[in-house]
């Protein structure tokens, strides 16, 4: 039985949706095929919590917005995100292709995953699945999906 909350992520991010974005199974047949392909209930009941937060695109907290801003992780962040993944995310907002709003929904994502194996490979995940759903965001999200899927193969060889 398949217990990992990002495997099950994965999962239903590869599998899904089309090319455009769209669901192809609603929300009960999902389930179905997530139970088939070996994941526990629980899993996929948090699988499917973890995607409503993203629906959710209310920060943890209140932030002024600001054009030019310097984000102080805390010390969960800090344990939780090595230094590349907190460069990644400072560095697609440094280049505007995310804004304060999607860095905190992606790290609200992040800690979500109650995971203390967060690498920076699966933060560029948790990076790519956030994307996804966010409106406008076509663009931003087939380049950094180059980078993730060039470097997986990249990395295979």
């Amino acid at each position: 039985m398949k217990e990992n909350l990002f495997q099950a992520l994965l999962y239903i991010y590869e599998n899904a949706f089309d090319e455009e974005g769209r669901p192809l199974l609603d929300s009960e047949n999902l389930s179905i095929e997530l139970y088939q392909a070996g994941f526990n209930y629980e899993t996929i009941s948090k699988a499917f919590g973890w995607l409503e937060g993203i629906l959710d695109t209310t920060p943890r907290e209140s932030v002024e917005k600001i054009a030019i801003s310097n984000r102080v992780f805390t010390t969960e962040e800090c344990d939780l995100l090595d230094n590349a993944s907190r460069g990644l995310l400072l560095d697609l907002e440094h280049l505007r292709v995310i804004d304060w709003r999607t860095r905190e929904l992606i790290i609200d994502r992040a800690i979500a995953l109650e995971t203390e194996d967060l690498d920076f490979q699966r933060m560029k995940w948790v990076t790519l699945m956030v994307l996804s759903y966010q409106k406008g965001q076509e663009a931003t999200l087939a380049w950094l999906e180059n980078i993730v899927f060039n470097e997986a193969s990249q990395s295979v060889h």
